[in-house]
């Protein structure tokens, strides 16, 4: 069975709900909708999407979301994925379910002392200490990962990063050249 959209994580924090989405491809054309209701429950807000890689191996997309919250705050949010003239869901496993959020929140505490010493002279500090909590989900099931694929990113960056950077001005070409896809597989650094 093809799960149509789904998501796979999101986070809200300092007003701003993001996060991604994990679609099948139907077709090229498609528009997805974050759609989300504030604290009052009135349902007259969205943001799109946009499109992050893909289609992998399977035909799945990859979209990633970020929602600007004003002041009327957010309490849930379902997907909406429009291809083909049909409208598929992602309200997080049935009709009046949903994403639900909570506010993110800093919370700020300050310790002032005073001391004063044999001559008279006194010594005022004041410290301070900042938290902030924020909500985030990982849906997990659809496509077999979840904190595996940010453990797997981890370990990816470093090869990446070297693949990526022995295309900025390869020996033999001009200074300023940027190869984007090499015609010769790139030889082992290790």
């Amino acid at each position: 069975m093809v799960t149509e959209v789904q998501v796979t994580s999101y986070t809200y924090s300092n007003s701003v709900l993001s996060g991604t989405i994990t679609l099948y491809n139907n077709a090229y054309s498609k528009t997805v909708t974050v759609n989300y209701d504030d604290l009052s429950g009135s349902w007259s807000y969205s943001c799109a999407a946009a499109y992050s890689s893909g289609p992998n191996s399977t035909n799945y997309e990859f979209w990633t979301f970020s929602c600007p919250i004003g002041s009327a705050g957010i309490s849930q949010f379902y997907v909406a994925y429009t291809v083909s003239g049909t409208t598929y869901y992602d309200n997080n496993g049935g009709y009046g379910v949903n994403y639900k959020v909570t506010t993110s929140s800093t919370t700020s505490t300050s310790t002032t002392s005073s001391s004063t010493s044999a001559t008279g002279t006194t010594t005022t500090s004041t410290s301070s200490t900042s938290s902030v909590s924020s909500s985030t989900a990982t849906p997990t099931g659809l496509y077999g990962f979840g904190s595996d694929i940010s453990t797997w990113l981890v370990s990816a960056i470093p090869t990446a990063q070297t693949l990526m950077l022995a295309n900025i001005h390869p020996t033999g070409t001009s200074a300023g050249v940027v190869v984007a896809a090499p015609s010769v597989q790139p030889i082992s650094q290790n």
